[in-house]
């Protein structure tokens, strides 16, 4: 059994999967490595299409473009930067000796990767725009596809911009 957030949706890639979203997480998939079961990355979104190296992402308002491997190379060195962070805070409270001073130094340099990481992650984006239509996402060539109340568009791949749009009866899946 695969652990993670649950839901209906889920991708392979490479080595990993990508599912959501779950009754927990609303608008966020989570990368896991099929291994491991370790969760390597989140998403802002319900739906992924990935080609290549880039990922396109659709949230409930957003519709956005990203650099998947470096993405997930980032995320998995922030996860494990936060864990041995949270590790030396635990050691702290737990038992403070003569090794505080080291020991606080340690925590203010990874607090500060982790923020450095958090940069390094927005950068990824290759786009972002607003997107009215949550619904549906397809990958036809160089255009994505987005279904939602009543409208169907098209955007370019490469940019997100809006190519084409029209007008449908109800929601489109």
């Amino acid at each position: 059994t695969l652990e993670g957030p649950g839901g209906a949706y889920a991708v392979l890639l490479d080595d990993t999967v990508a599912s959501g979203p779950g009754r927990t997480t609303g608008n966020e998939l989570e990368l896991t490595d099929a291994a491991t079961q370790e969760s390597v990355a989140t998403f802002p979104g319900v739906r992924m299409v990935v080609s290549g190296d880039t990922a396109y992402l659709q949230s409930k308002d957003a519709l956005s473009a990203l650099s998947r491997s470096r993405y997930v190379a980032l995320s998995r060195e922030r996860a494990q930067a936060v864990a041995r962070r949270e590790e030396l805070e635990r050691e702290r409270n737990q038992a403070p000796d003569a090794d505080a001073d080291a020991r606080a130094a340690e925590i203010a340099a990874l607090a500060a990767r982790v923020a450095e990481l958090d940069a390094a992650l927005e950068a990824c984006y290759l786009w972002r725009r607003p997107c009215e239509e949550p619904y549906a996402l397809i990958l036809a060539g160089e255009h994505l596809f987005l279904g939602g109340d009543g409208k169907v568009k098209a955007c370019r791949a490469s940019d997100g911009t809006e190519v084409w749009s029209g007008d449908v009866a109800g929601r489109a899946y």
